[in-house]
């Protein structure tokens, strides 16, 4: 019997119509760009109107808003977000007419199998960060990697970037655990914490879905994994490939000693790697989880072969990254630097004197706690008073 990626891939050929069903989204709008820049016919649907939806229709791909049977007439497959469940009309009358449907993460995982390096960047958070930070390396160092981020890299302008050589990177999330649908030669486990617990079932589960996706690794791909993750030897352990640690708290393949923080946050600290110090590495990033974003994202760098450097390479690309750039208020830009995924519309100001504002979030409450009293501490350098901080329904709030 054909499997499900074997089997998707007789659809994933020029000329063919496939329709996404949720194409607005952060993953489904890169994938049908690349997807009609493979010479699909693509069309889609979305519940509301966006300027994801709007660039898609610019780019010529027809995009429905609202769902129903008729947006999908003359589909060969479907592809679908996570979020579109079996009632959806469209998936509804996809099994009707006997027409596949696929998940996003399948098509994906087909996709990626077309390159020599596919590096798949996963973890309960940090993942954007990461992926982005390795990005501008691999940009900077003309790398031309085909990149999928699940935030908006201001150096491509988006999301998505297709390049021309046998390099693609990209997030891989476990909600629904999808990312055993890709391919990875390079993996990289960024934390492992309690998170999608609609899906999970308790964070055994979680850790039994990590190793399964460590487990896809060939004998010749490598894991790079946080030392700090609790039972951590619960993902690594019977895997065949190789595995790098790192660590900003403890020893490992690399790891970060002399951590110290200037007045904005940023971290510098000296690199070791498998014991000996490398020099010193400076962050234009704050806070102590982007020590850790960095040691990993060194490891792959240094697996990939890309020159570390005093001057042009790894050394001095890292230290010019900036997960934001704007030209607002400067509490705007601390809080942006630290929440690169959230965008502005989560910094409201509450009254014109800036001296309360409400940040709102949906997910990830213990990240956000991490990140938010980063900004907080940097606020009280510049002598802002907060005076509390609390949590209420998705709301983050400080006065």
């Amino acid at each position: 019997m054909m499997n499900r990626s074997e089997e998707l891939k007789k659809y994933l050929v020029p000329g063919k119509h496939v329709h996404l069903v949720g194409i607005g989204g952060v993953s489904m709008r890169p994938l049908g760009l690349v997807l009609k820049g493979m010479g699909l016919v693509v069309t889609g649907s979305d519940m509301n109107a966006s300027v994801s939806t709007d660039e898609l229709i610019a780019k010529g791909i027809q995009v429905k808003i609202g769902h129903c049977a008729d947006n999908i007439n003359g589909a060969d497959c479907l592809i679908r977000t996570a979020a579109a469940h079996n009632d959806n009309p469209e998936i509804a009358a996809a099994r009707m007419q006997g027409i596949p449907t696929f998940e996003r993460a399948e098509a994906w995982g087909v996709i990626m199998q077309a390159y020599k390096n596919a590096v798949c960047i996963s973890g309960t958070h940090g993942k954007t960060t990461t992926t982005s930070m390795l990005s501008s390396i691999l940009l900077q160092m003309d790398s031309d990697p085909t990149l999928s981020i699940g935030g908006i890299l201001q150096s491509i302008g988006g999301n998505i970037r297709i390049g021309a050589s046998e390099l693609f990177v990209t997030e891989a999330c476990e909600y629904t655990n999808s990312f055993l649908d890709f391919f990875p030669k390079i993996a990289v486990v960024l934390n492992v914490e309690e998170d999608h617990m609609d899906f999970f079932k308790d964070i055994d589960d979680i850790r039994s879905s990590f190793h399964r996706f460590a487990a896809l690794l060939p004998k010749d791909g490598t894991l790079v994994i946080n030392k700090n993750i609790e039972k951590m030897e619960a993902i690594t352990d019977g895997l065949s490939c190789n595995i790098i640690t790192y660590s900003e708290a403890q020893e490992a393949d690399y790891s970060a000693a002399n951590i110290t923080f200037d007045e904005l946050g940023n971290a510098s600290f000296d690199l070791i790697k498998y014991g000996e110090n490398i020099g010193k590495i400076q962050l234009s990033v704050a806070g102590k989880h982007n020590v850790s974003n960095a040691l990993s994202t060194i490891a792959v760098a240094d697996l990939l072969e890309i020159d570390f450097g005093n001057k042009y390479g790894v050394k001095k690309i890292i230290a010019n990254f900036a997960a934001s750039e704007g030209r607002n208020p400067w509490v705007k830009n601390a809080f942006l630097a630290l929440f690169p995924c959230y965008g502005i519309a989560n910094f409201q100001r509450r009254d014109e004197d800036e001296s309360t504002f409400i940040l709102s979030f949906a997910y990830m409450q213990e990240s956000v706690q991490l990140r938010l009293y980063t900004f907080l501490d940097y606020m009280r350098q510049r002598e802002v008073f907060v005076s509390s901080v609390h949590f209420l329904d998705g709301v983050w709030r400080y006065q």
